[in-house]
């Protein structure tokens, strides 16, 4: 019965686990791959469901009592972190299902305002302009208020790598190239400005940087006009 319940239980974990990678693979427009998503994530929760059932069922049939003591024992043990892990998940399958956390919008929550740089089945990342991410549980998302900075669909992303000397400050270092971003003409300030790497290397800092202008032409000018006053 044991080999049963794991032979079971690992056919559908690999399973899951492996037609979450294919889908993630295939090029599917963006708007099937959303439903897919949230889709998938409360499939899991159906058959994970459906599979605790099945065992204790298995187990009670059996007449296995210490099965019957141990499953007892980890239902008391995990049923909060299992109701909290479970609840974060239907709060995410709601959110994505309304198309309010999309993967690499820049939104605003509780003035922390950045980009989604990842949406897992129980939490997201949200990176801000320094690079920083922070956590978020669907759960306590749900209660806040979402701000969306729009699509910009008009505007196209920039990815602009500068070295800079090295200083003992780097956040006013990073506040001084935004500002310098900000403050050319062709730089939307409608986006953030998004530190997306930076690396030490001797006595330079190379800062990988994320911003948004009306065309890619921009791009010398932006950095020549960025250097030339840094």
């Amino acid at each position: 019965m044991i080999v049963k319940i794991i032979t079971l239980g690992s056919f559908l974990f690999v399973g899951l686990k492996l037609f979450n990678l294919f889908i993630k693979r295939t090029s599917f427009p963006n708007r099937i791959k959303r439903h897919l998503d949230y889709s998938l994530a409360f499939a899991e929760l159906v058959i994970g469901l459906a599979f605790i059932s099945w065992v204790v069922m298995l187990v009670y049939n059996a007449r296995n009592y210490f099965m019957l003591i141990f499953l007892g024992i980890s239902f008391i043990l995990f049923i909060v972190p299992g109701f909290i892990l479970i609840r974060d998940l239907l709060f995410g399958i709601f959110l994505k299902a309304q198309n309010k956390i999309p993967l690499g919008a820049v939104i605003e929550i509780d003035d922390n305002k950045g980009k989604i740089t990842k949406t897992g089945n129980f939490s997201l990342n949200l990176q801000d302009a320094h690079g920083s991410i922070k956590t978020y549980s669907y759960y306590k998302l749900n209660s806040k208020v979402i701000s969306s900075l729009g699509d910009h669909r008009e505007l196209e992303k920039l990815e602009l790598v500068f070295s800079l000397g090295h200083t003992s400050n780097i956040n006013e270092l990073i506040s001084k190239l935004e500002k310098q971003l900000l403050n050319t003409p062709w730089v939307a300030v409608s986006q953030p400005i998004i530190i997306e790497q930076l690396k030490r290397k001797d006595d330079l800092l190379s800062l990988k940087v994320g911003l948004f202008a009306l065309s890619k032409k921009y791009e010398e000018n932006i950095k020549a006009m960025v250097e030339k006053n840094f």
